[in-house]
């Protein structure tokens, strides 16, 4: 019991602690790689989650339409046939998987991280406005 619960707690730990930016994404490139301003905000993304329910991904996706710099998508997993139509009619452009992310976004779907000059410097679940008070969604 003692050694289960030190493993467990060891590798929640190493998980807690891993900088999202060093995920491998399938097509060998790091999520680093896809930060193309000083400040990107990676959205994690688990696709067999409810992408809208209670979560702020739809006003990241909203925000990305007027500063596409400053946002990048990636998925945690391959979506299904059914969870790539839901992404398509949402018009939700992903970025890239990484199936080492869904570590990362266990118990909530999704993980919101702020990178910064290719580093992780905040991870979390806000919204664009906390993160980027300067640069609002516009009224579209």
């Amino acid at each position: 019991m003692i050694r289960s619960s030190l493993s467990l707690l060891l590798l929640v730990a190493a998980c807690a602690g891993r900088d999202a930016a060093t995920l491998e994404l399938a097509d060998g490139r790091r999520v680093a790689d896809l930060a193309v301003s000083d400040s990107t905000v990676l959205l994690l993304y688990d696709p067999s989650a409810c992408f809208s329910c209670g979560t702020t991904l739809p006003d990241w996706v909203a925000y990305r339409l007027d500063h596409p710099d400053r946002v990048r998508l990636v998925l945690t997993g391959t979506p299904t046939p059914g969870e790539a139509a839901l992404l398509r009619a949402g018009r939700v452009m992903v970025d890239g998987i990484a199936a080492g992310g869904r570590a990362l976004t266990r118990g909530k779907g999704y993980r919101v991280s702020l990178l910064v000059a290719g580093r992780e410097k905040w991870s979390g679940t806000a919204a664009p406005d906390a993160l980027f008070p300067a640069f609002p969604i516009s009224s579209r």
